[in-house]
């Protein structure tokens, strides 16, 4: 069970998953790929556009925190 999750996060962050494909293509078959294609690009591809959205929303929430700031030093000095 272990093995699974392992397997699935290197396809999810698609790290030498070329060797798992060869790997479960010459043991399993090939209607394996099916799995391979839903992890890759449902799994990968939306974790990194995911992480991404966090990313843009914290620079967000900061330059707004640094201009609110600013906009109470400005007011501060008047």
């Amino acid at each position: 069970f272990g093995w699974a999750f392992l397997s699935a996060f290197r396809l999810m962050t698609q790290d030498y998953w070329e060797n798992l494909y060869q790997l479960v293509l010459r043991s399993a078959g090939s209607w394996h790929v099916l799995f391979f294609v839903v992890i890759i690009f449902l799994g990968s591809f939306y974790l990194v556009n995911l992480i991404l959205a966090i990313v843009a929303m914290s620079y967000d929430e900061l330059q707004k925190k640094a201009e609110e700031e600013e906009q109470a030093e400005e007011e501060a000095l008047r």
